[in-house]
């Protein structure tokens, strides 16, 4: 028997022999193994089948965050030297894309649990990469942040930059795992804001998977 895989604009059946030239869909006959998918009538779990096929490219704005953060950094030694209004913009700025990109791997992680919710090892890979890409985006955000106002951390950071983001990337990562040692901490309203949006991102994360693992432990077993 056909199910269809409501994905995106489209039905696709899986038959490989079924036509899938939507000119040729009976759409309306309800013999027909096909339908237009509308995403306004669903709920949060429909919306994140309409966003693709795949979640990997939720990743992406994780990831050109990254990029972008560490090629201002690295690529501009007289960053911190900048104009201060200008430096408040950038850090400003900065603050807001983090959110977008902390919105969009909540829904990456949304859509990988609820995706394997009924195997939920299955998401263990999928997860580690978001988790991993999370952990590094948030430790070049601090990065970045640093080298536009050097008194948004106070702590030991380094001297170098190699040693300055990696240190980053090190206070991000417990800061994830909410057991910051204390060497670091944020100084600014500005980081303390990204620091808290870390947090809280962890906090969604172990509250969704705990959520969705107890309800399928309580589902009755056919």
């Amino acid at each position: 028997m056909n199910k269809t895989l409501r994905l995106g604009l489209w039905s696709y059946s899986s038959d490989p022999y079924a036509n899938q030239n939507p000119n040729f869909l009976k759409l309306n006959s309800p013999q027909s193994n096909y339908y237009y998918y509308s995403c306004k009538k669903k709920s949060l779990n429909s919306l994140a089948k309409c966003l693709g096929s795949s979640a990997g490219w939720l990743l992406a704005p994780a990831g050109i965050g990254t990029t972008v953060a560490l090629l201002l950094a690295f690529g501009s030694p007289d960053i911190d030297g900048c104009d201060q209004r200008l430096s408040q913009k950038a850090v400003g700025a900065t603050v807001i894309y983090t959110a977008f990109a902390t919105l969009v791997l909540a829904l990456y992680v949304y859509y990988e649990l609820n995706n394997h919710q009924d195997h939920l090892l299955a998401s263990y890979l999928p997860l580690s990469v978001g988790f991993a890409m999370l952990m590094v985006f948030y430790g070049a955000i601090y990065f970045l942040i640093y080298r536009l106002d050097p008194h948004s951390f106070l702590g030991e950071i380094g001297d170098d930059f190699i040693t300055q983001f990696l240190t980053f990337v090190f206070f991000s990562i417990t800061t994830f795992a909410t057991a910051s040692d204390g060497d670091i901490r944020a100084h600014t309203l500005s980081a303390k804001s990204i620091v808290g949006m870390e947090v809280l991102s962890f906090i969604y994360s172990f509250t969704l998977s705990i959520v969705i693992f107890t309800n399928n432990s309580s589902k009755p077993e056919n």
